[in-house]
């Protein structure tokens, strides 16, 4: 599903994340730890064509990332790749069924069907959002909209979903059930699971753990 041969990325504040070899495999549960700063939501966002490297390559899902333009990144990413992002990246004018509802309104090439309407509306009374589809984001609480970003990441039945910290600002149940829908969706799919999380007490729930020092060491003399 993935794989990141001699990597390299570069900022212009000095930041650096290099990585040799990361390959993760279809269906896959993969957790990605490290400290703030280390450069994990650099990697996810790499792995999501959302950033491009300085040198290497990268390739998801049988799609050369590091050769395509912009909008062809952006094409693939929102046809296959589900993402959660930390700061949700919720639509302000748009209520929660329309923001769940999103990859189809921006991707003309994918069809609003009844049946995703109905899993949109599904997937909204599953996080406690049932009556509350009609708001906007600026209604809800931030666990509300951490719960709606994770929606519209699942709704579209992506081969491969990348969370950024999604149960980070949910209390300890919340954010347990939220991990429960993300994985149980995740195995009706057979869909590829990357999730960036602080919580260890998470990782018994992936198939492996993904320290971003550990890359970064491999390519250290």
């Amino acid at each position: 599903m993935i794989h990141l041969q001699n990597l390299l990325f570069r900022r212009t504040d000095e930041f650096e994340l290099t990585i040799s070899d990361l390959r993760v495999n279809d269906g896959e549960r993969v957790a990605i730890i490290g400290p703030s700063g280390s450069g994990k939501t650099t990697l996810i966002d790499l792995i999501a064509g959302i950033l491009t490297p300085n040198k290497g390559d990268i390739v998801v899902a049988g799609k050369d990332l590091t050769r395509a333009d912009e909008t062809a990144r952006r094409r693939f990413r929102i046809a296959t790749i589900g993402l959660v992002f930390q700061r949700f990246e919720l639509m302000d004018y748009l209520t929660v069924e329309e923001n769940i509802l999103l990859p189809f309104l921006i991707n003309p090439a994918q069809p609003l069907t009844p049946e995703y309407r109905s899993r949109a509306r599904d997937l909204a009374q599953s996080v406690g959002l049932g009556d509350q589809q009609h708001r906007r984001p600026d209604q809800l609480s931030h666990g509300e909209r951490q719960r709606v970003a994770v929606c519209r990441a699942l709704v579209s039945q992506p081969r491969l979903l990348i969370a950024d910290e999604p149960t980070g600002n949910l209390d300890e149940e919340t954010g347990r059930s939220l991990l429960d829908l993300i994985l149980a969706q995740v195995d009706k799919t057979s869909a590829t699971l990357l999730m960036v999380t602080h919580d260890p007490s998470l990782l018994a729930n992936f198939d492996r753990t993904v320290d971003v020092r550990d890359l970064a060491a491999e390519n250290t003399p």
